[in-house]
């Protein structure tokens, strides 16, 4: 499980001072209206290395399904939620397709932003039984 000292020191204060954790981030992904959690959590093994895993609130217990795994600097990244609605690929560079990635996509749910502290992030929504993203701040 993500503990605080995982994330970088001066990240952590902020956040602390907003009252909120940037491990973790809660929303209804999939609209069954119970609070689902994401949680940003680091590889015990590769400090390079983290997993994203999005915990769904079932009436009888939860669900994990691991929603990313990526090799890159995780002490600066953060999860927040991504408010149901339209979200568009950043004008910033070029859209490039790639499976799960979309230039454009409007969302009935909640969904979560994945991202550097104060840098770019790809907000992630659940549609249907798949995961997909939009690389959507820069």
């Amino acid at each position: 499980m993500p503990i605080s000292t995982d994330s970088a020191e001066d990240n952590r204060l902020q956040a602390s001072k907003e009252g909120k954790c940037i491990l973790e981030a809660w929303m209804d992904l999939d609209g069954d209206g119970l609070r689902d959690v994401v949680l940003l959590m680091p590889s015990a093994r590769k400090s390079m290395e983290y997993r994203v895993v999005a915990a769904m609130h079932r009436r009888d217990g939860w669900s994990l399904t691991t929603v990313a795994e990526e090799n890159s600097e995780f002490a600066s990244l953060e999860l927040n939620r991504a408010p149901a609605g339209l979200y568009v690929h950043t004008n910033d560079y070029a859209f490039v397709p790639e499976p799960g990635v979309l230039e454009r996509f409007r969302s009935r749910n909640d969904g979560f932003y994945i991202g550097a502290v104060e840098g770019g992030a790809d907000a992630y929504f659940l549609d249907g039984r798949r995961w997909i993203h939009v690389h959507a701040i820069d």
